[in-house]
């Protein structure tokens, strides 16, 4: 009994430290698609068809979103590119990391992996399922999921399709707290 105590009393200490900080704690001090804010290239071969646009509650910035298109019509990966925010910058989502088990981290706030994209790309029709991980509570690395497909359209375009709706996504909304992130308008199921 003595133990669960003193057990109970550094859960409350360990808590009250915790509040006190909360209102100083602010995990977003960076912009998407600039983890290590390096500009990468299209690689030599590769079309750009873009996908999505993704902008945020916290700035002001553009990042937009395309598929990587080899000479055969594969797709080999996403690009990223980040304009009109203090940290512009590209950057290179091979498919072999979104398809990993670890999934491909799209954006790191404040050392902490904000959004990691997984899934699975079918070779043949060049269409899959992915979801996004995104965290929800910086202090305790919670994150929740929201699940999109990648289609084709009738002229073989790729589109993004939110999975729950069915709808075609041009635009996503990172909705955001100070502890982490609140929804992906346009992907995860209205709340």
């Amino acid at each position: 009994m003595k133990k669960l105590m003193g057990c109970a009393l550094a859960m409350m200490a360990i808590a009250a430290t915790a509040k006190a900080d909360l209102a100083k704690l602010n995990l977003w001090n960076t912009t998407l698609f600039t983890a290590n804010h390096a500009i990468e290239s299209v690689p030599p071969g590769v079309n750009l068809q873009s996908l999505v646009s993704i902008t945020t509650d916290r700035d002001m910035s553009r990042n937009s979103l395309s598929a990587m298109i080899d000479g055969q019509g594969q797709i080999t990966g996403l690009y990223g590119v980040t304009t009109d925010g203090a940290d512009s910058g590209e950057q290179v989502f091979p498919l072999a990391d979104i398809e990993s088990a670890k999934g491909s981290v799209l954006a790191v706030v404040s050392g902490r992996n904000a959004l990691i994209l997984q899934g699975a790309l079918n070779r043949n029709t060049q269409e899959g399922r992915f979801r996004i991980n995104y965290l929800t509570n910086g202090l305790f690395m919670k994150y929740s999921t929201c699940e999109f497909d990648l289609k084709k359209d009738v002229t073989g375009a790729s589109y993004v399709q939110n999975a729950y709706t069915g709808a075609r996504v041009t635009e996503v909304r990172v909705i955001s707290h100070k502890l982490g992130i609140t929804t992906l308008q346009g992907i995860c199921p209205a709340q």
